[in-house]
């Protein structure tokens, strides 16, 4: 199997990263869309409070994962594959124990 004469080989033109693969300052610019699409919810501002740039910096620090975490879960679903349907983020969730009963916010 040859990545340059399959299906993928379109990607090198169509990609953000002109490549096969996301490269690190690709995905530092999803990560800061991502971020600026957060921080635009106002309940997210006040569930964060004062810790927010400590969250940045963690979510930062595994957004690689976290990406890889939300692609695996949408292909596993029964929506459509580059949006994650509400099954599959509870599933998402639950499995990565999320959830805190402790909280007031999750």
């Amino acid at each position: 199997w040859d990545i340059e004469t399959s299906v993928f080989l379109p990607r090198k033109k169509e990609a953000d990263s002109k490549d096969f693969y996301n490269r690190p300052e690709v995905l530092e610019q999803m990560f800061l869309k991502d971020w600026n699409r957060l921080l635009a919810k106002e309940n997210v501002i006040k569930m964060f409070d004062s810790e927010t740039e400590d969250i940045r910096e963690q979510l930062h620090q595994h957004c690689d994962m976290i990406y890889s975490a939300f692609h695996i879960f949408t292909v596993l679903g029964t929506g459509d594959p580059i949006s994650m349907q509400l099954n599959e983020f509870t599933d998402f969730l639950n499995k990565c124990e999320i959830p805190d009963p402790q909280s007031k916010f999750c």
